[in-house]
């Protein structure tokens, strides 16, 4: 079968975040599929160690037949630490808008920088080709 280590994802990007030479505002972490984890590590073990490093993990599973809980169990296991956001699709055919709805919650939870905020609606056109 097909290999989804999102255990194993989580820890390799949190180590990449945590070697960058920067000083964000925020890190996070967003995972998206269409199954559960399969490796080798428990996923809400290194989930709260992400988010102990702090760093937030968002959710995008996408909802099939195959996998019809997977939105509860991105609930349960992977979404985690100060503001993360869980968007659901429901199936492939769906993720495009998923995305969207994903991007415009991240924006709109964001504190403003500056003494005005910009707007940000008619920013990215995020059609799928």
């Amino acid at each position: 079968g097909v290999s989804t280590e999102l255990s194993l994802a989580m820890l390799a990007a949190a180590d990449l975040l945590d070697e960058c030479p920067c000083a964000p505002d925020q890190r996070v972490i967003d995972i998206s599929g269409d199954g559960p984890n399969n490796g080798p590590v428990s996923t809400w073990i290194a989930r709260d160690q992400v988010v102990a490093r702090g760093i937030t993990v968002n959710g995008l599973p996408i909802v099939t037949p195959a996998e019809p809980d997977l939105a509860e169990w991105y609930t349960r296991e992977v979404v985690g630490g100060e503001g993360a956001i869980l968007e659901v699709a429901q199936g492939f055919e769906d993720f495009a808008r998923a995305m969207r709805q994903k991007f415009a919650r991240e924006i709109s939870a964001r504190p403003a920088s500056g003494p005005e905020r910009p707007d940000l609606t008619n920013a990215v056109d995020w059609r799928v080709r």
